[in-house]
Formats: structure tokens, sequence, C-alpha cells
């Protein structure tokens, strides 16, 4: 039993960091590679950066538009595989949102506030193009 044990640790250890497609940084990817926010390792023409910019309810963060929204979430999809990557909290206030390395996998993004008085506001995006920039109002 021990003897199984160890060989199977042995072979473990010889799979290379990013053989198995995940990782927690580029160095865990086998050159050419890279690691994606959403932790694969994934050629460089499989990843895009993304920005997503908002309004709520037509009105700018800075203009006073996320008055009352207790919390602010950013959501990119994969309907093919139904896979989400989500970040959470966002701080509304940051108007703009970047991801510099997000799988090409991922087609949409949603975007959802919950405010104070129990209402929510959502609105989702296509992500088009090798360098995606949508913008979006909450309604």
């Amino acid at each position: 039993m021990w003897r199984y044990a160890l060989a199977v640790l042995v072979i473990a250890a010889c799979v290379p960091p990013g053989q198995d497609g995940e990782c927690g940084d580029n160095r865990d990817c086998l050159s050419p590679l890279v690691c994606t926010r959403d932790l694969a390792c994934l050629p460089s023409d499989q990843v895009r950066r993304i920005q997503v910019r908002w309004t709520v309810r037509g009105v700018a963060p800075a203009a006073g538009g996320c008055q009352g929204i207790r919390s602010f979430d950013i959501t990119f999809r994969d309907p093919v595989a139904d896979q989400n990557h989500a970040y959470v909290p966002v701080p509304c206030a940051l108007e703009l949102f970047t991801v510099d390395k997000l799988s090409s996998r991922f087609h949409v993004v949603l975007v959802n506030a919950r405010f104070e008085d129990g209402a929510a506001a959502s609105a989702s995006a296509e992500l088009v193009g090798s360098d995606a920039v949508v913008t979006v109002d909450l309604r």
C-alpha cells in the first residue's frame, strides 16, 4: 500500500505546473501560455483584456449614480459551458472595471446592483473582439 502511495506522489510531482490547465500566475504555465484571471493556462490568442463601464439608471457614478447601492458585482459568463467568473464585491464608484487577462470563452458580462431599499438593477452586454470595451446602464 505504501509503495502505491509513494508511486502516486512521484508521478504527481513529475507533472509540470500548468500542465493540468490551472494556474495562479504566469510562472505556473508552460511557456508560451499565460495564466488568466479565471486561473487557466491558455495561449495568448485565447486571452483578452476587458473593460466594463457603467451608469446606474442613466446616472454616472461620479454624479451620484451609486447612491443607495448596498452591493455591486460583475460576472463574466461562458454560456456554452454554463460557467461564470465573478468579481464580488466591486465598488460601484469605480465607474470602470478592467480585467487584463480573461479567457475569450467568456462572451457575456452581467453587472448587478442591489439597493438598500431592496430594489435591484442589472445590465448585460456581449463581449466582442480581441479586447472588449463595453458600457452598460443598469436599470
